[in-house]
């Protein structure tokens, strides 16, 4: 007989039945969801599990269990575009300009010849420091640049950052602070104009945590469904699907 539980967190609650556990991030919009379902059949399923026999309990637990069905199912695909919007996100912060884009054409078997030919411990510091120009030249045909898988991660991080400094005009509203030293310095803060860029970078790289964390909590609710049903995974699966 099937045995349904919840627990408490400070980020969300715990389900379980015999075994299967799903966290659920109540931070988390999409997953948030499941929780008052979840809470629903969890209570139904316990109540369901103290009043009928064991040959009326399976159809008992399908007709509690049903509205987690199409829950899921519903987060299923909204998780599911929010990933393939995140996947074009990518696509898009490490597109140059066209000016940019030009320039790197122009002048791309060059950079990546320099590249090349420079002593390794430069190498890491222009993955590092590339300017948009160059970013977008090195990642155009990393291998003729003599990168390694780590230094292209690296530089499509920098890639970001360069190009969207120069897609948002970053540039235009961060010029230099007077100080003590230089009251009447002029030209652009780039420390802080590339601390505005990190961050919008940052958040992109934090959004994708969130999905990965996202996937692994509804492949437990999956699980979660199939041991409350008596199913492998894989036939919840099939049923959340078809709800």
């Amino acid at each position: 007989m099937p045995n349904f539980t919840k627990a408490t967190t400070d980020r969300g609650p715990v389900f379980g039945v015999d075994g299967a556990h799903v966290f659920i991030d109540q931070s988390d919009d999409i997953m948030a969801r499941a929780i008052p379902v979840l809470d629903s059949a969890t209570e139904a399923a316990q109540a369901a599990a103290a009043t009928y026999l064991p040959d009326a309990l399976a159809p008992a637990l399908a007709r509690v269990l049903a509205p987690v069905l199409g829950a899921a199912g519903g987060m299923i695909d909204a998780a599911r575009r929010d990933a393939q919007e995140h996947a074009e996100r990518a696509v898009f912060m490490t597109t140059p300009v066209s000016a940019t884009a030009e320039k790197a054409e122009r002048f791309g078997t060059e950079i990546r010849a320099l590249s090349r030919a420079a002593k390794p411990a430069d190498r890491e510091v222009k993955v590092r420091t590339a300017s948009a120009t160059e970013a977008a030249a090195l990642l155009a045909l990393p291998e003729a640049a003599g990168l390694t898988s780590d230094q292209v991660e690296t530089l499509r991080e920098r890639a970001m950052v360069v190009h969207h400094i120069e897609r948002a005009g970053l540039t235009a509203g961060r010029g230099i602070r007077p100080t003590a030293e230089r009251l009447t310095g002029v030209g652009v803060d780039q420390a802080a104009v590339e601390a505005d860029a990190q961050a919008a970078v940052d958040q992109f790289y934090a959004k994708g945590a969130l999905i990965d964390e996202r996937e692994g909590q509804l492949q437990n609710l999956v699980r979660w469904i199939g041991a409350g049903l008596g199913v492998p995974a894989t036939a919840a699966l099939d049923m959340v699907l078809d709800a």
